[in-house]
């Protein structure tokens, strides 16, 4: 059989449980601070930047992403 045929009571199901093809969350580090002596006039602490990753999701696989 060349054609693929749907299958109606899992159509049915999905319409009354949508489920969405993918997800995602965003994971966020906070800043961690830098010790030197060399801050501008007025700044007491200096921190490195935050840094993000992102994680896109489905029913069986993911993919982590982390910018540089």
């Amino acid at each position: 059989m060349s054609q693929i045929e749907s299958n109606p009571a899992k159509a049915a199901n999905a319409q009354v449980n949508p489920t969405p093809a993918l997800g995602w969350d965003v994971f966020v580090t906070p800043g961690i601070p830098i010790v030197t002596i060399d801050l501008p006039p007025g700044i007491t602490q200096a921190y490195f930047q935050a840094m993000a990753s992102t994680l896109i999701y489905g029913a069986r696989d993911a993919v982590l992403v982390d910018r540089l």
